[in-house]
């Protein structure tokens, strides 16, 4: 059922990923409905969103490895951003559609679906304003200057949040080549085990998304801290690898880490250079959950992507496309991904 209802969601992704560049921008200009398509989902914030990953390799001595990466958001403008204010940048209610899967040592193959709403606000930075502006009676038309100003320069900041809650299912492999499986590989904990659960996150970002032209024109960059929170409360009763008993209860986590992606005029425009680092720590646990889990885990991907398809303007919502290489160490026992170093050659494809 569940290898069924992965193809099912696999064929799913792909065909929105062929017709989304169709329909998205007509609906667009008819209501204010979006869309986005990810690798991973994160606040609205440049510096954490990458395009779904699609990537194949070929490594002597070792089996083939496919990896499918896509976080597919289908959403609403309850509001749009308002210049005249300093009040939320937009807010948007929506659904998402996660879908992971891995071939390799690092095997994986979940499924996520649910709600989500996020929120940004512009925090306008009133740094080298021109004088005419005085800042003890800003009408509106002035606030709208000064953040037109303030976008043009770079000097506005901008936070953004999320929360989502929906089902989740990850699969889990135990390791066959270590105790108990490697004396009794028929114990029934040594078989593929999948963990239903209802999953609920909360994340942050602070980031500054108009730093194009800081250092000059050769090179632009932007970077941004996030935090967050995750729940995880178990529907069914995987085995644990090592009793063999039914594991139950929930797991609650604290997230946080750093990106910054440079774009670098003076090679190519089409060139997008991006580093990440996230690590997660255990706040609570089951008592039959806790042992399963690392208390702390990191995680660290930088990646390298030329763009042969990318928007008009840099921080316009749209299409882009690219080929890239891409170094990944470390794992999330959130998702169940094992403690592992890759390197591959990736198709990305995204809207955001």
């Amino acid at each position: 059922m569940f290898v069924k209802s992965s193809k099912m969601a696999l064929a799913f992704s792909i065909s929105v990923i062929i017709c989304a560049p169709v329909f998205a921008d007509d609906a667009e200009k008819k209501s204010q409905f979006e869309i986005a398509l990810t690798q991973e989902s994160a606040p609205d914030s440049k510096p954490w969103e990458d395009p779904a990953r699609l990537s194949y390799s070929i490594i002597k001595g070792t089996p083939d490895e496919a990896s499918i990466q896509a976080n597919l958001e289908l959403g609403f403008n309850l509001t749009e951003p308002d210049l005249t204010k300093l009040e939320g940048r937009k807010r948007t209610l929506g659904s998402y559609f996660r879908y992971q899967r891995e071939t390799g040592g690092d095997k994986q193959n979940n499924l996520e679906f649910g709600a989500k709403f996020n929120v940004g606000y512009d925090i306008i930075a009133l740094l080298g304003i021109p004088s005419e502006f005085d800042l003890t009676n800003v009408t509106p038309e002035k606030r709208r200057r000064l953040a037109e100003i303030a976008d043009q320069r770079g000097d506005h900041t901008d936070i953004a949040y999320e929360l989502s809650t929906g089902y989740a299912r990850t699969s889990s492999y135990p390791d066959i080549d270590k105790a108990p499986c490697i004396t009794t590989p028929a114990l029934p904990q040594c078989a593929a085990q999948t963990k239903e659960s209802i999953r609920s996150s909360f994340a942050a970002t602070l980031f500054n998304g108009n730093l194009e032209n800081r250092l000059g024109n050769s090179l632009a960059f932007s970077i941004a801290p996030k935090l967050g929170l995750d729940h995880d409360l178990l529907l069914n009763n995987p085995l644990d690898l090592i009793t063999g008993l039914g594991v139950k209860g929930g797991y609650l986590s604290a997230t946080g880490g750093i990106a910054i992606v440079f774009t670098p005029s003076f090679i190519n425009p089409g060139w997008e250079i991006k580093a990440a680092s996230q690590f997660r720590y255990k706040l609570d646990a089951s008592s039959t959950r806790s042992p399963t889990l690392e208390s702390f885990a990191e995680k660290f991907e930088v990646s390298g992507t030329y763009y042969f398809v990318r928007p008009a303007k840099p921080n316009k919502k749209d299409w882009r496309a690219g080929l890239g290489l891409t170094f990944s160490a470390g794992g999330d026992p959130l998702t169940g991904k094992p403690d592992e170093k890759k390197l591959v050659v990736a198709f990305r494809l995204g809207r955001y």
